[in-house]
């Protein structure tokens, strides 16, 4: 993680959720650009990872930090990172599910991850998701809505609105498909009954 170039610090840690999973935790210090912002962006820092790490070994949570606290003995003063952890969560952006779709995968999500609230723009990633997690949310998503959902359709929309939109497109290319077919078909009766018609 600190090989990243967008990277100045990071420290990992495992944490303990509250169903007994363990999760890795990854505090990262970006380097500033020209604005004083961080110059790297979560997803980003994921994709680059998934690159280079086994998907096990790539953390469930990804928290910002302004620098890495120290202990007065100059060791990772732990508490203080768990609770950056806790203020993190709480500054999330809470977007409510409205569409059927988008409540369906929130109702699959918090099942998998054992949360009782999830957010439409919340990251399954962000969130506790890990490798083992998405093989049992593909699973389940495919059951519920009755069509085969990815781990790498969840790796790519790993939102409930970016999979939500991903689904109903599909979904709209599939009635365009069928249209024309049904198009196609009626053109084609058409064209024998007049093959066929008596002179």
């Amino acid at each position: 993680l600190k090989n990243l170039d967008s990277v100045q610090d990071a420290v990992v840690m495992v944490r303990s959720a509250s169903g007994g999973d363990k999760n890795l935790w990854a505090y990262v210090v970006g380097k500033k650009s020209n604005n004083g912002k961080p110059s790297f962006e979560l997803e980003t820092l994921k994709r680059e990872l998934m690159k280079v790490l086994p998907l096990y070994m790539i953390p469930a949570f990804f928290v910002p930090i302004e620098s890495v606290p120290l202990t007065t003995s100059g060791k990772i003063d732990k508490p203080a990172l768990e609770k950056m952890s806790s203020q993190w969560i709480k500054s999330a952006v809470y977007a409510e599910p409205i569409r059927q779709v988008e409540k369906t995968i929130a109702d699959a999500w918090k099942e998998i991850l054992e949360l009782e609230q999830i957010g439409i723009d919340d990251s399954f990633f962000d969130v506790g998701g890990n490798s083992m997690k998405v093989l049992l949310l593909s699973k389940k998503m495919s059951h519920v809505l009755e069509k085969e959902i990815t781990a790498v359709n969840i790796f790519t929309y790993p939102t409930i609105r970016t999979l939500a939109d991903y689904l109903e497109q599909g979904q709209k290319k599939e009635e365009v498909i069928i249209k024309e077919v049904d198009r196609g078909d009626l053109s084609n009766r058409m064209k024998k009954m007049r093959t066929n018609r008596p002179s």
